[in-house]
């Protein structure tokens, strides 16, 4: 797909409600006490139809604790609960709902709990640093504009 003033300009459309729609996953997940992944997955769902985004035919992923490791967790009805002291990944991809836009894809992490332990703040840490060298080398090899 060649992209256009178009497509970057609803790429970014999508990308800004996927992050508000984080947002509100995320408020939902810390308003409901046991909620389960598939609950939160069903959630996502009915956002993206709200704000009339569309998706493929692949759930968005929500997974919590040791199920955050799996790199493409799907969760069913019989899903694991939050709890506290809860690591929890968010990986959702939407795009607007005309033709030939692009997807916009983002993954969060989040904890709930008083404070993430330091191994989990370690490798957290290490995956940014990871991130913003290979964004600043693509940059200053490409010579891309930054948004």
């Amino acid at each position: 797909m060649q992209w256009n003033q178009k497509k970057i300009n609803n790429h970014i459309k999508a990308a800004k409600l996927l992050n508000k729609i984080k947002d509100e996953v995320l408020k939902y997940i810390a308003e409901n006490y046991n909620i389960t992944e598939y609950e939160v997955q069903q959630f996502i769902l009915k956002q993206f139809k709200l704000y009339k985004l569309k998706t493929d035919n692949i759930p968005p992923i929500v997974a919590f604790r040791q199920n955050t490791s799996f790199v493409h967790y799907f969760p069913s009805q019989y899903s694991k609960k939050i709890t506290h002291n809860s690591l929890i990944m968010i990986d959702i991809w939407a795009r607007l709902n005309q033709e030939d836009s692009p997807f916009a894809d983002i993954t969060w992490m989040a904890y709930k709990g008083k404070r993430a332990p330091d191994k989990i703040k370690k490798v957290f840490n290490n995956v940014v640093e990871a991130r913003d060298k290979t964004v600043n080398f693509i940059g200053s090899s490409l010579k891309i504009r930054h948004w």
